[in-house]
């Protein structure tokens, strides 16, 4: 019996492979082969079974978090039957955990396809255009991560993450979806929903049913409506507080109007409510008058009832009711109901209170109650799930225990009661929404003490919590890596194109996030960057950066859709550029030029959008052309008009060209000089400067700002921390990049890109004529339409832009030499001039020279009497953030260079010049060495100089 065991035991040993690669060789040779592809790190081999010409290779989880395509995964096959067997015709089986790596091939022939395209929640009945092919009608669930949390523990709001590099994560990413990736989205025709509140007016105007004398045919219900309570207690929720307004639907039914009491003018997102009833109407017509233009909606009331549902972001005006109002009718004669709640116009400040856990949930500690006291969009989606009157089954599941877990696992629970009843999630209950998709974006924290990037991961989760692999449609929850693949690959190649080569693509995680397992519809977490890595902020603070990254991961989602349709996409048009208005016999001649993709084929225009607004009000809906000129006609004398343009094709419409602005005035005279040309050079966005000295210290430096687009409200405060190894401890002592947040709920106004309407606003006061162009289509032949020598002056702003171009040196020297008087002021562009072309163009041609870049800490200016500035105290530029304007930290100092120019301002706390007026052989200019436009008062002291310019 002995010698059989041992003649068996031979036999089994003379069976078994001689293995050409041990283990950790194979794993070594699988994670240079993986790398190529995605930085996953190592990747190791559990174990290798071998049978004959077969075997079958088990690989950590590492090695499926590439992307995988079918000639990876052959290529992988064969690298593995060369190591084990010597050549490549082996039968190779290879996991990465549990997944073969075969199944990590998109499968396109199981699609996530809806067909909803007939089902829109909300339609703006007014746009100019269609989407086509774009994302008309798509539901999209996407929001930037985390927010403000009360903390039971300590009895205290604070952010969920650390304060890093002037900025914390429960703002940053929003910093990428508010402003850039939403309008993206929208652009495109999508209908985007957010489970936080996506409004920045701190200001908030509520208009019930309530409040309303009912018109005739309309009557009300006293329960399950929205009801006001000015604060929110445990377990309360304002849309059971009160009743809402009904109308069965007939022919003449008469509209019922909204006139919110408007506190300031300013803008508002407009937010409706109503009630979901089982014969509700899915047309209610909802008509937005702000500030005297009219926009109109269509609303599927069928889906959405008891919640805010946002319409659009609108100016309005206080103080004028017959200019702004909501009204709500329909028009369909079917029998069905009409129904209408509460109206709100912008975010306000956070209303939800919080206070120590309590074991008895009907007592409210209303002593120890705290409200955050923050801008309700800095909260996170806890709270506003609350307020927006969602069950507190959604967001409370932690049995307010735990706000912070309340908090993200609320985010995809809301998810499913959004669409919950719809077609994307039958069996659900919920608001009958139904949603494609979700996108979570978020910047996960990792830290190298080097100047290296982290880069761009991303997560979705194969299996729900009963362990299920499909979407309750049917899909695969395999769509969720196929939508994580396609929007990290086109961040991740945009990127490397367009900002640096070394952006690297990290793993593609299968893991187990409450985010991408609970919705029933695909899901993804993007972790785009390290919010903690100074190398990543670097690029990320750049509005730039984020303008790309969320191009990226639009086209990302666009691309995604239309693969599981199986229809064609067209990407929407980058901005036009080379924009300018000039004078065609009094009518106001408008020009500009595409901008090419280099990346996106179908990214070209098809036509044009042009916007209007009047004497700074609102901007009406604009008209679409179908060229790149238009010709705006029989303009009003002495009436300001402001121009913007979009360029349009069948995936949407670009990003807005900057504002630009025309004036004929009363006083015009074609043979005088009443005509002003503006020339806006500032077009500058840019983050703030930062320092590295090898690997000790790094940062950014505390009294350098970045240049916001349009404006940033992720800035919290200064970095205090600047060396490297500091060690973290927790969130409020989080060693190196530390910050302060003493600018936390602040919106820092950054280059507005409408300086020729704040200018021309004063030169029609003044009852001069105007019209301004582009820095790009003055260097590029523009043509005013005015004779030079008809020119009263040229207002060359220059903003906070750092140097004046060779082109424009070039313009300047050529304006003043035809006796044409000029206007010039910025920050930079001046102390930049150091070469000594630059040094004998500022000598000769603007007679000056220069002596600091930082040549005021305070910013406070003493003026020349012949500026006319009788209150000193005005002449103050901002030098910090502030939601005012542009702020200008550091400005040039500047001074005469010979008898031809006198000084006219000086920076009170150092002496050095600020302002030189300049006359030479019938040439004349005042120049000053700051922005205008970050005064505190620019009005006034803009129209002293050029009284002084005209004299």
């Amino acid at each position: 019996m002995k010698n059989k065991i041992v003649f068996l035991l031979l036999l089994i040993i003379i069976s078994l492979p001689t293995f050409a690669y041990t283990k950790q060789q194979l794993g070594d040779s699988l994670t240079v082969f993986a790398n190529q592809y995605a930085w996953v790190g190592k990747v190791g081999v559990k174990k290798v079974k071998v049978s004959g010409n077969n075997a079958w290779v088990y690989a950590t989880k590492s090695l499926a978090g590439i992307p995988w395509n079918r000639e990876r995964v052959t290529a992988c096959r064969m690298l593995v039957s060369k190591l084990l067997f010597g050549n490549t015709q082996g039968k190779i089986t290879i996991y990465g955990e549990e997944d073969e790596i075969g199944t990590l091939v998109a499968n396109l022939s199981n699609p996530f396809r809806l067909n909803i395209k007939d089902e829109p929640l909300v339609q703006n009945a007014t746009l100019p255009y269609e989407t086509r092919k774009g994302l008309k009608n798509r539901h999209l669930a996407v929001y930037g991560s985390h927010g403000m949390f009360y903390n039971q523990k300590q009895q205290r709001w604070q952010f969920q993450r650390a304060k890093l590099h002037t900025t914390v994560e429960d703002v940053f990413s929003s910093a990428f979806v508010q402003p850039f990736l939403v309008p993206m989205l929208e652009n495109a025709g999508a209908i985007v929903l957010q489970p936080r509140e996506r409004d920045l007016q701190r200001l908030e105007v509520l208009t019930d049913d309530s409040d309303l004398q009912l018109p005739e045919g309309w009557e009300q219900a006293d329960t399950l409506g929205w009801g006001y309570q000015p604060v929110l207690y445990e377990r309360q929720n304002p849309f059971c507080l009160g009743g809402y307004a009904y109308a069965t639907i007939k022919p003449h039914l008469r509209q019922l109007r909204y006139t919110p009491k408007v506190p300031a003018t300013d803008n508002y997102a407009v937010y409706i409510s109503y009630k979901t009833l089982p014969k509700s109407t899915d047309k209610a017509e909802y008509t937005v008058v702000h500030s005297g233009m009219t926009t109109r909606f269509f609303v599927n009331q069928q889906m959405g009832g008891g919640t805010w549902i946002y319409l659009g972001t609108f100016r309005f005006e206080q103080g004028e009711p017959s200019r702004n109002y909501i009204a709500v009718g329909a028009d369909a004669d079917r029998g069905q109901v009409l129904t209408s709640d509460c109206v709100r116009l912008g975010g306000g400040m956070g209303s939800v209170a919080r206070y120590p856990f309590q074991k008895d949930s009907t007592f409210i500690d209303s002593a120890n109650a705290l409200i955050s006291g923050m801008p309700r969009y800095m909260e996170g989606s806890r709270y506003f799930l609350q307020y927006a009157g969602i069950p507190d089954s959604v967001y409370n599941f932690k049995n307010s225990k735990d706000d912070y877990t309340d908090d993200f696992t609320s985010r995809g629970r809301w998810l499913n009661y959004l669409i919950g009843g719809s077609k994307a999630y039958p069996e659900g209950v919920g608001l009958k929404v139904p949603a494609d998709l979700m996108l979570a974006f978020h910047t996960d924290a990792a830290l190298r003490h080097n100047d290296s990037i982290i880069g761009t991961l991303t997560i979705y989760t194969s299996q729900d919590d009963d362990k299920q692999p499909n979407y309750p449609q049917g899909a695969s929850r395999m769509q969720s890596r196929r939508l994580a693949d396609k929007v990290q690959t086109q961040v991740v190649e945009d990127l490397q194109r367009l900002v640096t080569k070394e952006w690297p693509r990290r793993e593609m995680r299968n893991a187990s996030y409450s985010e991408t397992r609970n919705p029933k519809i695909p899901a993804i977490i993007l972790e785009l960057l390290s919010h903690q890595n100074f190398q990543d902020m670097k690029f990320a603070q750049d509005p730039r950066f984020r303008f790309i990254a969320s191009r990226a991961v639009y086209k990302g989602i666009l691309k995604f859709l239309h693969e599981q349709y199986g229809t064609d996409y067209v990407v929407q048009p980058l901005p036009v550029h080379r924009f300018a208005i000039g004078l065609e016999d009094e009518n106001f001649r408008l020009s500009w030029q595409p901008r090419i993709d280099t990346l996106e084929q179908t990214a070209t225009a098809d036509y044009y959008v042009v916007y209007t607004r009047l004497n700074g009000a609102e901007w009406d809906s604009g008209v679409r052309v179908s060229d790149t000129t238009w010709v705006f006609t029989n303009p009003q004398k002495g009436e300001q008009y402001d121009f913007k343009v979009v360029a349009g094709n069948d995936g949407g419409i670009s990003f807005p060209s900057e504002v630009l602005s025309a004036c004929i005035s009363t006083k015009h005279n074609k043979k005088g000089k009443t005509t002003v040309l503006i020339v806006n050079a500032f077009t500058r966005v840019a983050s703030a400067e930062s320092f590295a000295t090898d690997s000790t210290f790094a940062g950014f430096f505390p009294e350098s700002y970045s240049v916001p687009y349009q404006k940033e409200w992720h800035y919290i405060g200064a970095q205090n921390d600047f060396y490297r190894l500091s060690p973290y401890i927790n969130d409020d002592d989080a060693g190196y990049g530390n910050s302060f947040m003493d600018y936390a709920g602040m919106q820092v106004v950054g280059n507005t890109f409408d300086y020729p309407s704040l200018h021309g606003k004063v030169l029609k006061e003044m009852g001069l004529s105007f019209v301004s162009c582009s820095v790009e289509a003055w260097e590029n032949g523009y043509l005013s339409g005015v004779e030079n020598d008809k020119l009263a002056f040229v207002d060359l702003i220059e903003g906070k832009q750092l140097n004046m171009s060779a082109k424009t040196q070039t313009l300047v020297k050529q304006t003043l030499e035809q006796s044409v008087p000029m206007l010039m002021s910025g920050a930079y562009f001046l102390g930049a001039m150091t070469t000594k072309a630059e040094k004998r163009f500022l000598a000769n041609v603007l007679q000056l020279k220069n002596t600091s870049k930082r040549a005021t800490h305070t910013g406070e200016l003493r003026l020349d009497t012949r500026l006319g500035i009788s209150n000193q105290e005005d002449a103050q530029i901002y030098i910090k953030p502030n939601e005012q304007t542009i702020c200008a930290e550091a400005v040039g100092g500047i001074f005469p260079a010979n008898e031809n120019a006198v000084l006219l301002a000086r920076y009170a706390d150092t002496g050095l010049g600020a302002g030189v007026s300049m006359q030479n052989t019938g040439s004349r200019a005042l120049i000053f060495a700051f922005p205008l436009e970050a005064l505190h008062d620019f009005d006034s002291i803009y129209k002293q100089s050029i009284n002084l310019l005209l004299k």
